[in-house]
């Protein structure tokens, strides 16, 4: 099978001499045109168990954040967004403040009506989603930094007391008023998840006013950032804990969309590198060479559109940490008791694993309907058997064998097929390759396509 991976002439020559090193260069998510690139729709539906663990992993991360922006300047907020959430991998740097933690967690659930939220989260019916997770999140925030200072100014040796009623009374109205809600929504026909999306859309307003009065009326922008955006960058950073960083390379089954050639190949001034795959098992597959040294054949997955993205359960996805770490960060409490949610990970009669990559392998060759154009088919890297955290280790070598033409645009300049004859004349006298096909693009008006035209003399 062929496949067409359309390029930019910049990148196939002078910028990245893509041509020249026979590179493959996987990029990521953020870096495709599609804003909706690797979307999960996620929902948390679990048990006592896991809620209560959300919450405690929750606080441990705004004590971190806490701490660090008591360091940094108040105009130095957007640096809290970077900072890593090591814990959820590696406990090791807590350590020093064990106790601290503990104190915080125990002060935390102390309170009646705190230690009842995870049941009033495991007792919902349907799943809870991003926007209900975020205002949960907020409500309880407020209430949570007083119990921190509370426990930093003990350990710090201050004993003054900070009154935390307002916000517990303001936490415990809210989840009266929820519990409320969720047993009067069947009666006056209320679509919850519209309620906090409304919810959020406001609140996101309201934080935008707020910013845009930052510099007049000098509020904290660490504040608002801990008390606002934190509660949703949170959940943004722990979803990866669902699956790990992936990287994509593009191609396509067909050259002749123009749509295609001027989003994808500098408005018809690059070229299309035509590959030849090798079939197994009906799969078709294109060999690579990674930089340290691996060859992989990568198979191609065919990209589904699709009228909406599939459902993923946060809690019964946990798949980049250890099982040890699962155990013990997400699905066992202070008695030993084991959550519902482990059992599918953790039963031996289960293919976790296998049901678990075809999940991801789902979410990233998933786009809307509104791509259908582009025929599209996908190499994908991930970061987690092989590194591929820098760019460099991103630049897969292809062998030249299996690239078997090259298709200039109908924009490509006399000076660019110059070069890339060069490039591609030098590279088959190395290897003693008879014949390489070169083709031009041209507008069928016919059948309102492009057409590729081979060129008649051999340029080898």
């Amino acid at each position: 099978m062929y496949i067409y991976r359309f390029r930019s002439s910049e990148c196939l020559l002078d910028k990245h001499e893509e041509l020249k090193n026979q590179e493959i260069y996987f990029a990521e998510p953020s870096k495709l045109n599609d804003p909706m690139e690797g979307f999960k729709n996620m929902f948390w539906k679990g048990d006592k168990i896991v809620w209560r663990n959300f919450l405690k992993n929750y606080i441990r991360t705004l004590n971190h954040v806490m701490i660090v922006g008591c360091i940094l300047k108040d105009d130095e907020y957007e640096k809290l967004d970077d900072i890593h959430f090591s814990w959820i991998y590696d406990k090791s740097h807590l350590e020093y403040n064990k106790l601290l933690i503990q104190d915080i967690e125990d002060e935390f659930f102390s309170h009646d009506f705190i230690e009842k939220i995870p049941e009033f989260l495991a007792n919902r019916t349907s799943p809870i989603r991003f926007d209900e997770l975020i205002t949960y999140l907020q409500v309880v925030t407020p209430y949570a930094l007083q119990i921190i200072l509370k426990m930093l100014n003990k350990h710090n040796g201050n004993e003054k007391n900070l009154n935390s009623k307002i916000y517990m009374k303001y936490v415990k109205d809210f989840f009266e008023f929820m519990d409320n809600l969720r047993n009067n929504i069947s009666k006056n026909d209320i679509n919850l998840e519209d309620v906090f999306k409304e919810y959020t859309i406001m609140n996101d307003e309201i934080n935008l006013l707020t910013l845009l009065d930052s510099s007049n009326n000098g509020n904290s922008k660490k504040l608002r950032y801990i008390i606002y955006d934190f509660p949703k960058r949170f959940i943004e950073k722990i979803e990866q804990l669902i699956y790990p960083d992936w990287y994509t390379a593009c191609f396509m089954s067909d050259y002749r969309n123009s749509s295609v050639w001027g989003n994808y190949g500098d408005n018809h001034k690059g070229v299309c590198l035509i590959f030849n795959t090798k079939e197994k098992d009906n799969k078709n597959f294109l060999t690579l060479n990674h930089s340290e040294g691996s060859t992989i054949d990568y198979e191609l997955y065919k990209v589904k559109y699709i009228e909406k993205f599939i459902d993923i359960d946060f809690f019964k996805n946990i798949g980049t940490l250890s099982k040890k770490s699962i155990m013990e960060k997400w699905f066992s409490d202070e008695e030993g008791n084991t959550s519902e949610c482990a059992k599918e990970i953790f039963e031996k009669d289960y293919d976790f694993s296998k049901k678990y990559w075809d999940n991801l392998i789902s979410s990233v060759t998933s786009k809307t309907k509104d791509w259908e154009y582009e025929n599209e088919y996908r190499l994908i890297a991930e970061n987690f058997i092989i590194d591929n955290s820098t760019t460099d280790k991103r630049k897969y070598n292809y062998n030249f064998k299996d690239l078997e033409g090259i298709i200039f645009g109908i924009k490509t300049s006399i000076k660019d097929k110059i070069k890339i004859i060069e490039i591609i004349r030098k590279k088959c006298n190395e290897i003693n390759r008879k014949e390489f096909k070169f083709y031009q693009a041209r507008y069928c008006p016919e059948k309102g396509e492009i057409k590729a035209v081979k060129l008649k003399q051999n340029y080898i």
